[in-house]
């Protein structure tokens, strides 16, 4: 509340500085090159670091028919996780994945990986018992049952009792023949399979406790609670359309385009601005052009005050946002780039509504019932929408009459497709 009031009382003081550094911003603005083949533009690092990935690949094996796995080849996750089965933080972090598989069936592979801690004395004879149950295509059958009964034979006096337990269990399971699970329980050479996998992955050098978890060969630093999965699920997807290079130079020099988003309540034309934002709408041209905002929704968002869309994925670029110093968003039907925390555009655009309305009743609340005038609520509106102005490009504007159908519509807007025409 102190902070709020005295905001409040210096913006009366600092406004006129602020319009004068938003005057010199059209100056500073990007030039633009129409002759250019490729607009000018920094091409992103990845969201998802594919070398790791290959070097953490060679250094740990391919997935292979050896593995323990369920979920398609395929598939957009596969997730890789080094357990003991004796380890009570592997129970959480299995019976999760296990779960997590199960609800993403089509776009997760799950694949367990042995890795028995030394002093987990029970976590071989697990291992064998969970081995035994895939050879007969029931390995997570066995996992799942085996983590959720740990805290029951985990405090076992011995291994002895351990794998009387254990066969006792196992006799009981439906679609098992137990014979066939007690021969390969028995065998030696599932012990040193288990054994063996064990040391390989000690010679890689990169798994050195469990539960490690890996998502497409990266680690995932014990992030993989399901948000944290659909989260990277996102990034995958977002990763899959970055481009290799800036986007060509499409619009030209003196031309005037109109957008025409293809919504359930009809055409919104919008007209582009590429006289004072032209990387902004030749960006927006090639995006369009290339399916980027198909299928995406415009939010309600900020107390209706916008509408946010964001495009299909990552597209790779970035580029300095455009300011003349002239046009802000201070009214409804503008739409505009959103700028990332480095001050360059991004993928997504937005659309406004009364943005001013939203600061008015934003700031009257958050200062309650402090004494404050009118022209000071009025100059820090007006501040306000400038620094969201300087930080966000500005595209261009739907026509009147569309604006008002989108208005009428009280919920979100599907875009099926976005059209570019030159006036």
């Amino acid at each position: 509340m102190k902070n709020c009031k005295l905001f409040l009382l210096m913006v009366v003081s600092i406004f006129s500085l602020v319009f004068s550094v938003a005057a010199n911003a059209a100056a500073e603005k990007s030039t633009f090159d129409y002759s250019a083949e490729k607009m000018e533009c920094r091409i992103t690092p990845p969201m998802i670091d594919n070398e790791e990935a290959e070097r953490n690949r060679d250094l740990l094996g391919a997935v292979s028919d050896l593995d323990w796995s369920i979920g398609p080849e395929d598939a957009i996750l596969t997730i890789i996780e080094y357990a003991d089965f004796q380890c009570p933080y592997c129970a959480d972090a299995s019976l999760s994945l296990i779960e997590y598989q199960k609800a993403h069936s089509d776009d997760v592979r799950l694949v367990y990986r042995h890795f028995p801690l030394s002093f987990h004395e029970k976590a071989v004879p697990a291992a064998l018992a969970a081995n035994a149950a895939g050879y007969q295509g029931m390995f997570f059958e066995a996992e799942e049952f085996l983590f959720e009964k740990q805290s029951e034979w985990s405090v076992l006096e011995n291994n002895e009792v351990f794998t009387k337990w254990l066969i006792q269990e196992f006799s009981k399971f439906a679609d098992l023949d137990f014979d066939l699970w007690y021969l390969a329980f028995s065998d030696s050479d599932n012990e040193a399979a288990v054994r063996n996998m064990y040391t390989q992955v000690i010679k890689a050098g990169i798994v050195s406790g469990t539960p490690t978890v890996f998502l497409n060969y990266i680690d995932s630093n014990y992030m993989f609670d399901a948000a944290s999965l659909d989260s990277y699920i996102g990034k995958i997807r977002k990763s899959e359309y970055r481009v290799q290079e800036c986007p060509d130079v499409l619009i030209e020099e003196g031309e005037s385009y109109i957008a025409i988003l293809e919504t359930e309540i009809g055409d919104i034309h919008v007209e582009l601005f590429p006289d004072t934002a032209p990387n902004a709408v030749n960006s927006f041209i090639y995006l369009a052009e290339s399916g980027w905002f198909d299928g995406i929704t415009l939010v309600r968002s900020y107390d209706n005050s916008l509408w946010n869309a964001d495009g299909i994925g990552d597209p790779g670029y970035s580029f300095d946002i455009e300011y003349d110093g002239v046009q802000d968003f201070d009214g409804p039907g503008y739409i505009g780039f959103a700028n990332s925390a480095d001050e360059q555009n991004l993928v997504g655009f937005f659309i406004t509504n009364d943005i001013r309305g939203y600061y008015d009743q934003k700031i009257r609340k958050d200062c309650g019932d402090l004494n404050f005038t009118e022209d000071a609520v009025e100059k820090y509106v007006d501040e306000k929408i400038l620094r969201f102005s300087k930080n966000n490009t500005f595209l261009g504007r739907i026509v009147d009459d569309d604006f008002q159908k989108m208005m009428q519509n009280p919920g979100d807007l599907n875009i099926a497709g976005v059209i570019i025409k030159s006036k």
